[in-house]
Order: structure tokens, then C-alpha cells, then sequence
């Protein structure tokens, strides 16, 4: 992904988030010079830094000629989010030539404090503009969240609330000795900062601690009326200046405790700050304080204005030393985890994906109307689908039937039992594949109608997939021509559909199949290791030819596990396998069916449209659970490759040199595939998507059943049996296109469960 971020203020902030960004996200930072000079040299190299100079905002000819450089510069990079820190005047009555990419907007405070005179520069009805304009907002607190979406009337839905990062991370420690009677208060000295009530609650904490000390330190209004309320100045130091990193860092050091007495708050940068250094906290219950302090944990809280309260929670950390420190390292665990640059970014990046998410919503309801109306439209042919599956090839425990296979089967005998389908043929497989995608299909289906007959299908599917799996963990491939042969492709589909039921009971008969599926695979079926590369084998034990459909299905599968066990046991491996598929992925973006190895040939091109299909949605997937932005850099120009993978009437080319035969389920999966790209942002797929869905659902019968390979699509030859594993893949992508619009349809209401019963007994 690829994101701007764009911003006038809030230098060290923006740095900080961006280096975090820059480790699952293709970063570039757009801020003003003055702003982010201090915080420069803090920059991740892998962030691109693009500075500009500050012009006042009443100089309107430089404004319009710096906006009109700033638009023309965002349209060259070609985010896929422009994130804009709070708002700025000009820039944000430049949006309306930026609405085609989704923005992400931080509001930062929800109304202007007490003496910020700054803030009140810019109309309300502009920054409103800004925040309805944008697909997603961030605020630093709840409070702003509730006060920013009264004001402005801002769905809350769109609204997601984090803490500040932590600032200071990368400063150098220097070495100065805690005072123990000392406090700090830092920051912007505005009159909603309280510095009054501090300084007379130092009155009376000086009366029991004569050696208390108080350092003010930051830039804001004249001093003077402060200066006259210190009942002794020898108490307090105070630098009414701008504090570098290496001087805030030693002022934190030196405070035994950080003092925010502030009367009124949208949230606080100087709260991270303090944590990092390991210092407890005393704030008021203002504004987002009380969020960001745990009483009693790693601060105590007081009401504002009341100079008593203060004195006494000064006091009291004064006379604890025990406790001070307990705090101090409370909040340091607090710092490293929940408000560190990596834990924000990996919030923001989420906020992006939703952005994206709501851009692509938004833009098929321009294109293709109401998706309401799309949504049940799949709906209702993934119903229909169903009940033929279930009617022909489901028998209460496993979906069995026919398969076109490998080898004879394959190239002749398919088209002799086609024509001879009088003939009771005994080819009755039960493939795990299949079970695999029925399981899913009947997890969606549940979720989308609320009807117990699919959970009830799901779960049997699932006892009986552990029952027919080995004790070692894998399972029986069915064709004869391969008995023995144990095959990464099937294990793992088991593997995946054993932890998704897991996922949804806890039944820990699942995960345990699961688990011992990937044992085996990681024991028996065996890796290929090339240097930092990796490609799990295709059989178990055979080391052969590199196939990149197997490495990133397994990596699907590690993830899936890893996602519901929080066990990073077998990372090496994934690591292993995406460095090497972004190795062999070709100029093309197109990844070759094999790679040479153990005295193997190369073999590029085979069902090249179909397999790489299906090698997208499994990164995807693996994408989406872990934001790893290696597996979008395999997926940008894998997806690209895709889009010539669909002839005008939408079926879906056989491989690279031939658009025949047409198979229904390759334009399925390579609709859903240019569908999920679409979703994901990267790429605009949605016409190509929609005319594969399109030539899909023409194959569709009235009785609801598919022909999965077209009629005479091989010349003399036609293949019009039904394969279970194939319907059961179709079934999938369409579910899987109307999944994320089903909350746009009434699709709990009581018109489906009589839709699909009747289609179930029918015919």
C-alpha cells in the first residue's frame, strides 16, 4: 500500500508514525520544513521526506501556487491513501482535487483550547468540509471521538480512536540523576494548561518538602502574570523557550514525577513521553487524560482547578518512592506496547485498509448502481449453487463425486464418461480440497442468512475431516494414480478448514487436526532451502521441481494458525517462502507454475491465469491477518498480470497463449481475485471483476447447478459432468464477492431460509 501523508504541524509525531508505517507500507511524509527540521534526523530511511516552506496562511497568491505544487506532487505519487494531519486552511480547500483517493484524516483536537489563538484561523465550515470528506478519522481520545461527531455531525462508524505515539523513543539518554523532589511540567504554555493551579499547589508542597522544585519547561505566552503568582522563585526553574530532544530528555530524567494540571484537553503528547522515560504521572480528568492514565497504575488523576487535590497527589508520590517507581515502570510496559511507533502503525495501517475498503464501496455504487441489489444477486446464485451441490454430492458427511484428476483420466477418460453418463461410473472421490472450500462455503452461508442447517453441514464436514484424517496428520490422496502419495495441496486445505471451524467453536478437536497437519509438513512433507529462500515440496519426501502454488498456500495456512495460536514457531519458514516468490515472480508480475530443482526442468507456463488466481487470494488472505507489506509487493504486479487473464465476454483465458478452452471456475477465481485487488487498493480491477462474475453466472442452470467446463470447448469433445470440488470453488468466489456488502442486505430476514429450502428440494 501506498500512503501520503500529509501535514503542517506535528513534525516529530508525523516522523515517528511514518518510520512505523514504513515497515508495512510504502511511505512518503509531506510536511512543512520548519515543523519537522527538529525531528529529521530521526527519519527511516525508507520513508521519502518531501518538505515545503511555510507560507502565511493570509498570503493567498503563495498559498494557491504552494496547494497547486502539493496536488500536483500527491498526483505523481499515486498514493492509495493521502492521510492529512488535523487541517490546514488551503490545503483543505484543495481536497475537491484529490476526491478520487480515499483520505484519512487525524483530528487532533475537537475544539480550540483557551488562548490558542492559531487554531481559530481556519473556518469551521472548511475543516468540517475536510472531516465529512474524508472515508476514515482518527482522534487521540474518546472524548474527542463524541465531542468531534456532535459538532460536526460525523458518523461515528467511521471514527476509530489511538493513543499518541510515544515520543522520544530514539533520543539518546543522558545519564542525569533523578531529584527526587522535583517536578516537571512541559509543553505549549497556554492559560488551558492550568500552570496556575501547579504553581499554587507548590506553595503547599514546599510547606512539608522545603527543597521542592518545579521545572516549566516550553514555548508559549508571556510569562509574566505566572512569574508573579510564585510565592518563591527560587522554587522553579522555567526555560519559556523551544526544548530540544537531548534537553527534554534530561529534564524527564531529572523529574522524579510529570504534573499535567491542565483545564481542559483533547488528549496529551507529554503523557508518552513521561512513560517512555519511566516516570508517573499526575493529570486531570480532562478531555482524553483519564484514557491515557491507569489510575493508580501508572499515575494518579485529580479533578481540575482543584489546587488541594493537586498538592495532595504531589505529595503523595513524594512520600512513596516505592510506588513512584512502580509507576515509572508500569508506564514504561505501556510505552513499548500500546503506544509504541509499531502498535500505532499497525492501528493506522487498519484504518487505511477500511478507508480503501469504503473508496471501493463507494465506487461501485457509482459504476454498477444500488450494490445492495448486486449483493443479493450473488446471494441468490450462491443459494441456488448450493442446493445442487448438496442435492447431487453431499451425503451428511463429505461431498463426494466425480473428478477430472491427473494423468488419463484427465486427457481422455473425462470426455468418455461425460458421454456415457447412463453408465453408473465408480468415481466417487472424496477430495479434502473440496471439503475444504464446502466447509467455508457453509461458514459464509451462515453468516450471511443466519440459517443453523449451514452451520450444522460446516461442522459435519469438519467432524468427518478429522475422523478420515491419519494419525500422523495427513491425509489419503483419492485418484489411484497417486496412492502414496501424500500431497502438500490437500493437507493444507484440511488444515485451513479444521482451523476456521476452530475458530468458530473452540472445538479443540480442530485445531489439534490442524496442528497436526502442519507437523507433519513441517517433519515429513519436507522444504527445498536455498539460501534465505524457501519452497515447501509438492509431495512429501520428493524434491523435485519448486512449485509457488504450494509455498504460498502454505504460507496461508502458517498464518491461519499462527493467527489463532499467537505461536511465531514457524515465521522462518513464511519469511523463507516470500522472499523466495518475490525471487522467481517474473517482469510480468505473472509467478511460473514450477521452478527448476533436484534435476528438474522449468515449467512457466501451465493454467498460468488460474493458478496465479488462486496464489493472489492466498496472499491476500495472508495480507490481511498480518499486514506484511512483502506479500503486497508480490501482489501489486501479480494482480496487473491478472487483469489479461479475462477474453471480452469475460470467460477466462486457459493459459498464457491460449484463450481456449474456457473453464467456469478459472473466471471465477479470477474474478474474485481481480475483485479482492480492487477492494485492497491496489488496482482498480472492478469492470474486469464484474465481467467475469457476469460470464459466470450466464453458465448458471435454472436447477442452480454449473457447467463447470463449457460445452464443446474442446472442439469434438464436451465435459457436462459435475465435479463437486470445482462447484464448491465457484461457490466461494461468489460468496466471497458479496461478503463484504452483506450488511447492506436484509439477509437474517425470513425470505432466505424458505429461498434456499425451496431450492434445496427442488428438481
Amino acid at each position: 500500500m501506498k500512503v501520503a501523508i500529509v501535514s503542517f504541524d506535528f513534525g516529530e509525531y508525523c516522523v515517528q508514525l511514518a518510520n512505523g508505517l514504513s515497515r508495512c507500507a510504502s511511505v512518503d511524509l509531506l510536511i512543512q520544513a520548519k515543523v519537522v527540521t527538529p525531528a529529521q534526523h530521526l527519519c527511516d530511511p525508507a520513508v521519502r521526506l518531501h518538505t515545503f516552506e511555510k507560507v502565511r496562511l493570509r498570503s493567498v497568491g503563495r498559498q494557491v501556487w504552494q496547494m497547486t505544487q502539493l496536488v500536483r506532487r500527491l498526483r505523481a505519487l499515486k498514493p492509495d491513501v493521502i492521510h492529512l494531519q488535523h487541517r490546514h486552511l488551503w490545503f483543505n480547500l484543495a481536497l475537491p482535487f484529490l476526491r478520487d483517493i480515499p483520505l484519512v484524516v487525524t483530528i487532533h483536537d475537537a475544539q480550540h483550547h483557551t488562548g490558542d489563538v492559531r487554531q481559530r484561523f481556519t473556518p469551521e465550515w472548511i475543516a468540517a468540509g475536510g472531516y465529512r470528506r474524508a472515508a476514515q478519522i482518527i482522534t487521540h481520545a474518546q472524548a474527542v471521538k463524541q465531542l468531534a461527531a456532535a459538532r460536526w455531525g460525523l458518523d461515528m462508524q467511521r471514527m476509530t480512536v489511538m493513543p499518541m505515539i510515544t515520543r522520544g523513543e530514539t533520543a539518546a539518554r543522558q545519564g542525569i540523576a533523578e531529584e527526587a523532589e522535583t517536578v516537571l511540567f512541559f509543553g505549549r504554555i497556554w492559560p488551558y494548561k492550568g500552570l496556575d493551579i501547579l504553581i499554587r499547589a507548590a506553595a503547599i508542597v514546599s510547606q512539608h518538602y522545603p527543597n521542592f522544585h518545579v521545572i516549566i519547561a516550553g514555548k508559549g505566552e508571556h510569562f509574566d502574570r505566572y512569574a508573579r503568582m510564585m510565592h518563591d522563585p527560587a522554587c522553579f526553574t522555567v526555560l519559556n523557550r523551544w526544548i530540544d530532544d537531548a534537553e527534554r530528555m534530561a529534564l524527564f530524567e531529572r523529574a522524579s514525577i510529570v504534573v499535567l494540571p491542565y483545564i481542559e484537553a483533547s488528549q496529551s503528547g507529554v503523557i508518552p513521553v513521561a512513560y517512555h522515560v519511566g516516570k508517573p504521572v499526575i493529570a486531570t480528568t480532562v478531555g482524553g487524560l483519564p484514557e491515557l492514565v491507569d489510575e493508580g497504575e501508572t499515575g494518579l488523576l485529580v479533578p481540575p482547578r482543584d489546587v488541594a487535590a493537586l498538592a495532595d497527589a504531589i505529595l503523595r508520590l513524594l512520600r512513596e518512592p516505592a510506588l513512584r517507581r512502580e509507576m515509572g515502570r508500569n508506564g514504561q510496559r505501556k510505552a513499548r506496547t500500546e503506544l509504541s511507533a509499531d502498535a500505532i502503525a499497525a492501528q493506522t495501517f487498519d484504518v487505511y485498509r477500511r478507508a480503501l475498503k469504503a473508496a471501493t464501496h463507494d465506487n461501485r455504487v457509482a459504476r454498477f448502481g444500488n450494490p445492495a441489489t448486486s449483493t443479493r444477486k450473488f446471494l441468490n446464485a450462491a443459494l441456488k449453487l448450493h442446493g445442487a451441490i448438496e442435492k447431487r454430492h453431499w451425503n451428511g458427511d463429505a461431498l463426494v463425486g466425480p473428478d477430472p484428476g491427473i494423468r488419463w483420466n484427465a486427457r481422455i477418460g473425462r470426455f468418455l464418461k461425460s458421454a456415457t453418463r447412463i453408465i453408473n461410473w465408480s468415481d466417487q472421490h472424496v477430495y479434502i480440497q473440496a471439503q475444504a472450500y464446502w466447509i467455508f462455503d457453509n461458514w459464509q452461508l451462515f453468516d450471511a442468512t443466519g440459517d443453523p442447517r449451514f452451520e450444522q453441514i460446516a461442522l459435519a464436514c469438519s467432524r468427518n475431516l478429522r475422523r478420515i484424517q491419519q494419525p500422523d496428520g495427513h491425509w489419503v490422496f483419492p485418484n489411484p494414480e497417486w496412492r502414496g502419495r501424500i500431497q502438500t495441496v490437500e493437507g493444507c486445505f484440511g488444515a485451513l478448514a479444521l482451523t476456521e471451524s476452530y475458530r468458530r467453536t473452540n472445538n479443540l478437536n480442530f485445531l489439534t487436526g490442524a496442528t497436526l497437519w502442519t507437523q507433519f509438513m513441517v517433519e515429513q512433507t519436507g522444504f527445498q532451502h536455498d539460501g534465505d529462500q524457501c519452497c515447501v515440496n509438492y509431495f512429501a519426501g520428493q524434491y523435485k521441481r519448486q512449485i509457488p502454488n504450494n509455498a504460498t498456500l502454505a504460507i496461508w495456512q502458517l498464518a491461519e494458525l499462527r493467527d489463532v495460536t499467537g505461536s511465531h514457531e514457524h515465521d522462518h519458514l513464511i519469511d523463507g517462502m516470500l522472499t523466495f516468490l518475490a525471487a522467481v515472480q517474473l517482469p510480468t508480475g505473472e509467478l511460473p507454475y514450477g521452478v527448476a530443482s533436484g534435476g528438474a526442468s522449468d515449467r512457466i507456463h501451465f493454467l498460468c491465469y488460474q493458478y496465479n488466481a488462486f496464489e493472489f487470494m492466498d496472499l491476500a488472505r495472508y495480507w490481511e491477518l498480518t499486514g506484511d507489506e512483502r506479500a503486497c509487493a508480490i501482489m501489486r504486479p501479480l494482480a496487473a498480470y491478472l487483469a489479461d487473464g479475462l477474453t471480452a465476454e469475460g470467460s477466462a483465458r486457459y493459459d498464457c497463449h491460449h484463450a481456449a478452452p474456457t473453464v467456469t471456475y478459472y473466471a471465477a477465481a479470477i474474478a474474485c481475485a481481480l475483485d479482492v485487488a480492487t477492494r485492497l487498493g491496489l488496482g482498480d480491477y472492478a469492470d474486469l471483476s464484474e465481467r467475469g462474475y457476469r460470464w459466470v453466472l450466464s453458465q448458471q442452470h435454472k436447477d442452480g447447478s454449473l457447467r463447470v467446463h463449457s460445452k464443446r470447448n474442446y472442439k469434438i469433445l464436451s465435459d457436462r459432468r459435475s465435479y463437486p470440488r470445482y462447484l464448491a470453488m465457484v461457490l466461494h468466489h461468489l460468496l466471497k464477492n458479496a461478503a463484504s456488502d452483506w450488511s447492506l442486505v436484509d439477509s437474517k430476514s425470513e425470505t432466505t431460509p424458505p429461498i434456499y429450502q425451496q431450492l434445496a428440494t427442488s428438481n
